[in-house]
């Protein structure tokens, strides 16, 4: 039996680098992200809606607040490029819609994200592995170390 604990254990420590799917209740329905295939592309569902899709090569999510009537769900995902690293994006589940924040760029890794009050931090390293970059997430606003974001790259490509 301790085997199987800890194959277990070490499974949901080391995060869904899943081949299979990735899903969070809410209060809008199930929030799904499906791994297609095995060829790196993900499908994003909430309830029977297919919100979009996008082609990454690791991709983490963890459920960062659960409201009365939200719920905010962080993604990471590795890119597998030579440009940025690593990507995250916010998405808020209210009123069975889904708002995906663009990509906030963590070319140097991600330090932490948290919410308080509704407003979800990222604080990510630039791609010198040194300077800092914080993001701010309220919904559909978004601003990069307090300006409005530079560049807003979607996370999905809507179908």
């Amino acid at each position: 039996m301790p085997f199987k604990k800890t194959a277990i254990l070490a499974l949901l420590i080391s995060g869904p680098t899943f081949a299979g799917s990735i899903s969070f209740n809410t209060s809008g329905g199930v929030f799904l992200i499906e791994n297609s295939n095995g060829n790196n592309e993900q499908i994003y569902k909430l309830g029977n809606e297919t919100l979009g899709r996008s082609y990454f090569l690791d991709v983490k999510a963890e459920k960062i607040s659960t409201g009365n009537e939200s719920v905010i769900i962080a993604i990471t995902a590795a890119t597998g490029g030579s440009g940025c690293a690593e990507v995250v994006s916010i998405v808020t589940i209210q009123n069975k819609k889904a708002i995906f924040s663009p990509n906030l760029n963590a070319c140097g890794g991600v330090k932490e994200i948290y919410e308080t009050d509704g407003v979800v931090t990222v604080s990510a390293l630039e791609r010198d592995e040194s300077t800092s970059v914080t993001y701010k997430v309220k919904g559909n606003w978004f601003s990069e170390n307090g300006n409005p974001l530079a560049n807003e790259f979607p996370f999905l490509e809507k179908n």
